[in-house]
């Protein structure tokens, strides 16, 4: 088998019949033509990073179904919500920030 590729073998083996296919790392599959016509794969825009493609749902259903979730808030994106919703007033905040004992979001250039 180590004498030819992959694509050597496939077309020596479909005009024969013989069942065969390449094995792909993970990452390799986040390029591949079948699994991104299947719907296998979803392009995620990210707050940091950009677009990111990942696995997406595994069950498909008519009339939308399951749709894809965006990217989860950056951490301590939402710091000062929360805090304002269990009864921190602002300057309490301020004050938890700049000791430290909290942080807010890290913007990263993209």
């Amino acid at each position: 088998m180590a004498s030819k590729t992959t694509a050597e073998w496939k077309t020596i083996f479909d005009p024969l019949g013989v069942p065969s296919s390449g094995v792909k790392f993970p990452i390799e599959l986040l390029d591949d033509e079948q699994a991104l016509a299947n719907a296998f794969l979803h392009d995620l825009d990210h707050p940091a990073l950009g677009i990111v493609r990942v696995l997406s749902t595994p069950v498909a259903m008519d009339g939308g179904g399951f749709e894809p979730s965006p990217a989860t808030p950056a951490f301590g994106s939402e710091v000062r919500t929360i805090l304002a919703e269990v009864g921190f007033n602002e300057s309490d905040v301020a004050a938890l920030l700049a000791s430290g004992v909290t942080a807010e979001e890290q913007h990263i250039a993209r």
